[in-house]
């Protein structure tokens, strides 16, 4: 799993909506602890149709034709994830802002607005 992911959202409607977020502060390799928090938060987000399922993406380019696609990659590629002793810091840290709900990027498509 790489650091920042994207996620496929099933709707309710069985269309798909997109967010992005970080990949490693839970694990490695088991996307699952990812896919549970985006489920989970989801509502705060108005998407079409209620979101039912979510999946790490393979590869970023899936979640590019969402409206916010670049927006939300440029958010994170702005944040510096630091290496050595202060990575486990800030992992800490971005797995309590996760579990606030924070630092999950919604990329679209949307209900009525934004």
């Amino acid at each position: 799993m790489d650091d920042i992911v994207a996620i496929r959202a099933t709707m309710e409607n069985g269309e798909s909506t997109y967010f992005m977020t970080y990949g490693r502060v839970h694990s490695n390799t088991d996307p699952k602890e990812i896919e549970n928090l985006v489920l989970k938060f989801a509502p705060q987000f108005k998407t079409p149709s209620p979101v039912v399922t979510t999946e790490v993406c393979r590869s970023m380019s899936e979640a590019t034709s969402a409206p916010l696609f670049f927006e939300g990659f440029f958010y994170f590629c702005q944040k510096v994830i630091p290496d050595g002793q202060e990575y486990f810091e800030w992992k800490r840290t971005t797995r309590t802002r996760l579990a606030e709900g924070r630092d999950i990027f919604a990329l679209g498509p949307f209900g009525d607005g934004m």
